[in-house]
């Protein structure tokens, strides 16, 4: 509903009614399995992305035709459609298979330059990220890494423009918090203050964008809301200890 509103939830919602009728209407073992797919990739929908895999797709729709094979005609395509339409979908499976090899491949080739940056070759590897910028300019984790490599060798300006399209596909405390980190070094203070207090709303019980609005205001001479928000961590009920958050709240006492 978030995605496609109000009129794509309604025309799902009643693509799910339709599949769940006709599967209680002519129950079987043959249509028991393509359910139990479908339901399992509804639960992980719930705590992942499969919808973003095209087999996880194609599963999906095959297991659908199954279970909606005996439902009644509603268009009856000529027997003469089919000599065209079967090259049709032949070359439409090759080109799905060619799309699918080539998101496989810079899959592979993003996950080699990571693990090359990740040993400090961040700025040799670059290059190859803006080669794969081209192919994956939707990939909203890859847009995320992107603008956290050029975050990490200064480029900020470059890193806040990637970070802003992944904000249109993913966007979370974590992509808020690099936002407010680019803008600081460029001294627009506003914006990242603005961006550390989006990344405090969106999860209310982390300590890091608070801690981070204490460094901003005392860089800014703002002391008297450095101390505000540094009183509000000191108070803050600490969910899971850790050494990160007695840390933040031992350098708050002394605000």
């Amino acid at each position: 509903m978030a995605e496609q509103g109000l009129v794509g939830f309604l025309i799902m919602g009643a693509f799910v009614y339709l599949l769940v009728q006709e599967y209680c209407k002519n129950r079987s073992s043959e249509k028991r399995y393509p359910m139990l797919c479908i339901v399992g990739v509804a639960v992980f929908a719930c705590f992942s992305y499969p919808l973003n895999y095209p087999f996880v797709r194609l599963i999906l729709l095959f297991s659908a035709a199954i279970i909606m094979k005996n439902e009644a005609k509603v268009l009856e395509i000529p027997r003469r459609v089919f000599f065209v339409l079967k090259p049709a979908m032949l070359i439409a499976c090759i080109s799905l298979l060619t799309v699918s090899c080539k998101m496989f491949y810079d899959e592979y080739s993003w996950c080699a330059i990571a693990h090359r940056s990740l040993a400090g070759e961040t700025q040799e590897v670059i290059p190859d990220y803006e080669r794969l910028y081209k192919t994956m300019s939707r990939n909203a984790l890859f847009l995320y890494n992107y603008g956290a490599e050029l975050n990490f060798i200064g480029q900020n300006e470059n890193s806040n423009r990637i970070l802003y399209e992944a904000a249109h596909y993913y966007n979370d405390s974590d992509l808020q918090l690099l936002l407010a980190d680019n803008y600081q070094k460029m001294k627009k203070y506003k914006e990242a203050e603005n961006c550390l207090l989006m990344a405090s709303y969106m999860v209310p019980n982390r300590f890091i964008p608070f801690y981070r609005l204490v460094q901003l205001y005392k860089e800014t001479g703002e002391n008297e809301k450095a101390k505000n928000v540094a009183k509000t961590i000191i108070n803050k009920p600490v969910k899971i200890v850790s050494p990160e958050i007695s840390y933040i709240k031992s350098e708050m006492g002394k605000e």
